[in-house]
């Protein structure tokens, strides 16, 4: 790696590093290499550090080309569905990978779960930014556009499960709220509960128009639209208008699923850790209603 090690043992880089400019870099030294072999410590894992920073909530972007030898792709995908043990590694080993394109070319694949982003890079070797700089660039840009909607539409759910939870409460106990005059304080609590959906919607919306709107005034640039352009063009899309039109709402309803099964996912694989407290407040509660009415039943029956 020559190119490298002129670029970091120039005078300028030495000195914005704050670097003596007696040292010089070297990119390998084989007597560092030979020592750690001596030593037994010439293959640390770097998995444990990998995992303390994704639970630390820093965001991880893994790298890898097809074409690396040494840190082979297959490998740097089993580590990552089996090696890694953070708390999203659940979610992220089943997620598939993704193609990604530049510039209308399939460059590599991809997947990305909350905090962590994987990417393999097509034709390219150990020194992939190297190899392929344009392409590498939008993986960063890829893993947190995913990122951001997922996380957008988790809070959605979110909010509708408060909703629906204070839904069922009121019709559980509807009796004594009406019994109590209590309507106007749970009609407020519902469209608290509504506004916060809706605003929580509404983010999610401007993030799709932001979208569409970055893609419509993408397309047009770098040319002109003679006749040679436009009627072709005008042909085929013609032929593909219902396909295009259905492409945003299936976009939407995916990233849904996605999110509605990693929730179900996450009930079904989680132990009874409670030891059975949420059944017997479940039962207790169920107890103190019927306790409630009753008395409430005397109680009119008495008056």
């Amino acid at each position: 790696m020559p190119h490298i090690d002129s670029y970091l043992s120039s005078s300028d880089v030495k000195k914005a590093l704050g670097v003596a400019g007696s040292i010089h870099f070297k990119g390998f030294s084989f007597d560092v290499f030979n020592r750690w072999e001596e030593i037994g410590d010439l293959w640390k894992s770097s998995a444990e550090y990998m995992n303390y920073l994704l639970d630390e909530g820093i965001r991880v972007l893994i790298y890898v080309g097809d074409k690396d030898f040494y840190c082979n792709a297959p490998g740097m995908r089993r580590l990552v569905n089996e090696g890694l043990n953070w708390h999203g590694h659940p979610f992220f080993r089943f997620r598939e990978l993704v193609p990604w394109y530049y510039e209308a070319r399939r460059v590599g694949r991809w997947k990305a779960y909350d905090q962590l982003t994987y990417a393999e890079i097509f034709d390219s070797g150990h020194l992939a930014p190297f190899d392929l700089p344009a392409e590498l660039i939008v993986i960063p840009l890829l893993g947190n556009i995913l990122r951001k909607m997922s996380r957008l539409m988790g809070e959605v759910m979110s909010a509708k499960d408060v909703r629906v939870e204070l839904i069922s409460q009121v019709v559980r106990q509807i009796k004594q709220i009406e019994l109590a005059v209590l309507q106007p304080v749970f009609r407020e609590k519902l469209a608290t509960a509504r506004d916060e959906e809706l605003m929580r919607l509404a983010k999610v919306g401007k993030f799709n128009a932001a979208m569409v709107f970055t893609t419509d005034i993408r397309v047009p640039q770098g040319g002109a639209l003679t006749s040679n352009v436009i009627f072709p063009a005008l042909a085929s899309f013609f032929t593909i208008t219902r396909s295009l039109a259905m492409f945003p709402t299936i976009s939407m309803r995916y990233q849904a699923c996605q999110v509605s099964f990693d929730r179900v996912r996450h009930f079904l694989s989680t132990d009874e850790a409670d030891g059975g407290k949420a059944r017997d407040q479940f039962q207790s509660q169920v107890e103190r209603e019927s306790h409630t009415e009753s008395r409430l039943g005397r109680v009119s029956i008495g008056s």
